[in-house]
């Protein structure tokens, strides 16, 4: 009788403790446990196990998933892309809302060269612009681009880089701003 409801009571405690403990240290190695650190040159970029790429298999798994303004986005962010607003608009320009036969040929959603002088995601030059193995690859090379040469500008004076430097269209910067109702 009554031991061996002390005994279950004292058995449902402990359980509980314990049951308790396992998920409070789950939680605290949560907290402080260590991201995936990419390396690409000077840039580094931390992708945690909670991170879109991480929960859709990583960049390579990305190509069964057509490029689209929320995916992009969340990558940019992920990336610490700034400014991803204004690129994501550049992605659209460039890549023809993701149809040009750069973007279908070359993964290339940015209209990027190939770079001889900075780390970069892409494979080399196909039909004269870089080509990457898939779209996530793009946007991982134009980050690392941003990093490099146009990293911490206001808006203002990213706008300015990027129509001084990257376009090729007297009207970019007006265009870009057209795409984010900026104009």
């Amino acid at each position: 009788g009554e031991n061996d409801i002390r005994k279950s009571v004292k058995h449902i405690s402990i359980v509980t403790i314990f049951t308790f403990l396992i998920a409070f240290i789950a939680f605290i190695e949560c907290l402080f446990i260590d991201a995936k650190k990419v390396e690409y040159g000077e840039v580094k970029i931390a992708f945690t196990p909670y991170s879109i790429t991480s929960m859709l298999g990583g960049l390579d798994s990305l190509a069964k998933h057509e490029a689209n303004d929320d995916l992009a986005l969340l990558l940019m962010r992920e990336m610490e892309v700034q400014h991803p607003q204004i690129v994501l608009a550049q992605m659209k320009l460039e890549s023809g809302y993701y149809k040009s036969k750069l973007a279908k040929q070359n993964n290339n959603y940015f209209g990027m060269k190939h770079p001889r002088q900075r780390a970069t995601m892409s494979m080399g030059e196909k039909n004269g612009y870089a080509h990457y193995r898939n779209w996530a690859y793009s946007i991982l090379d134009y980050a690392l681009w941003q990093k490099k040469y146009a990293y911490n500008l206001s808006e203002h004076e990213y706008l300015q880089k990027i129509g001084g430097v990257y376009a090729e269209d007297d009207a970019y910067v007006r265009k870009i701003k057209n795409l984010i109702g900026k104009e």
